[in-house]
């Protein structure tokens, strides 16, 4: 079952937010979970055309999310769908939860935000390839790439 999440949804959404980060390329960066908080609080209660948080459920248990931001193209003004947070826990990752927030959130994008293009963002971890596989055949393309440096250990 899939759902728009909630301000009462604040604490799963952190928890999961939480388990994404200590996935992706910034997990050695320590968690300030007021920033957490704050940046969960921002997207929960803003207008659905600007920000959603997607929940999947398998049976009572919230497994999965998927948070998106609407953004400007910075020379253009054209309006973006950006992917903040893809997550589902590890092992329902071989089901389908991960393809239903997937089309919810194109649906959202489309439908509700009414953006020109949807931004997509794949991590540096064991589900890159898959992930990349399954946008390029979604007809995604790759338009950039990320290089990452930390100033504060140099």
């Amino acid at each position: 079952m899939l759902r728009i999440a909630k301000v009462e949804d604040t604490e799963i959404v952190q928890r999961m937010a939480i388990s994404f980060h200590r996935e992706s390329p910034y997990r050695d960066m320590p968690v300030k979970h007021d920033k957490v908080t704050e940046t969960i609080h921002h997207i929960l209660s803003s207008k659905p055309t600007e920000a959603i948080c997607i929940l999947g459920s398998c049976g009572p248990q919230t497994v999965g999310m998927i948070v998106g931001m609407v953004t400007e193209i910075a020379f253009s003004g054209a309006r973006l769908a950006t992917e903040v947070t893809w997550y589902v826990e590890p092992k329902f990752r071989q089901g389908t939860i991960g393809g239903r927030l997937f089309r919810a959130y194109e649906y959202w994008a489309h439908d509700i935000a009414k953006v020109d293009m949807i931004q997509m963002t794949t991590i540096g971890n064991s589900q890159e390839k898959r992930i990349g596989d399954f946008l390029l055949n979604r007809n995604y393309r790759l338009t950039e790439q990320s290089y990452l440096k930390e100033l504060t250990k140099t």
